[in-house]
């Protein structure tokens, strides 16, 4: 009985690891999310020790946190040889997945790549860019959505050359209108 009972323990055990294996849906490789979503990898950005520098410092490094962000720009003007990309949106499913240091640093690589560079902070609820960039966020996106501010007007230098940040401006109650406005339609073809 005790033979019984170690094998139908090792066959509950191996259901369960069968089980948890089947319902993981994250993925394992690059060659799975491409697989997938039918889509190219740009490059990866891994995770940075929680004390690293978030930031990347200019001119760029030659870490490998940096050397990713140099790969993305480049990607992205090779993407685009016959349609040059213009706006590039970054989003992600959940807070914290690093969208903000993602966008920020490609920012960077780009402005040191020689291309002038706006950065709208467009995080309605949870703006960072300000903080990130060590900039003043009293006027900003919102204004210019709300109150028809001009861009120009609100732009902030950064200590990046070609980087300039519109940076969100005060959190408002209808994030999520004021992005699918036609007045933020006419903001990014103004930007552009």
């Amino acid at each position: 009985s005790m033979l019984l009972g170690i094998f139908l323990g090792a066959m509950l055990a191996l259901g369960a690891a069968l089980l948890v294996n089947s319902l993981d849906d994250t993925f394992a490789t690059v060659q799975d999310i491409e697989n997938q979503t039918g889509l190219s990898v740009l490059t990866v950005v891994y995770r940075q020790h929680r004390n690293a520098r978030m930031l990347l410092s200019s001119p760029l490094g030659k870490s490998p946190f940096a050397e990713a962000f140099r790969m993305v720009r480049s990607a992205l003007r090779f993407s685009s040889v016959k349609h040059p990309i213009t706006v590039l949106v970054m989003t992600s499913a959940a807070m914290g997945e690093g969208k903000s240091t993602v966008a920020v640093n490609t920012a960077i690589a780009c402005a040191e790549g020689g291309q002038r560079t706006i950065l709208v902070d467009a995080d309605l609820r949870r703006p960072s860019q300000h903080r990130i960039l060590d900039v003043d966020n009293t006027v900003g996106l919102t204004n210019c959505l709300v109150d028809g501010l001009d861009p120009g007007t609100v732009l902030h230098a950064t200590e990046f050359e070609k980087l300039s940040l519109l940076s969100s401006g005060p959190v408002p109650p209808n994030p999520g209108e004021l992005l699918d406005s036609e007045a933020m339609r006419q903001l990014l073809a103004r930007l552009r």
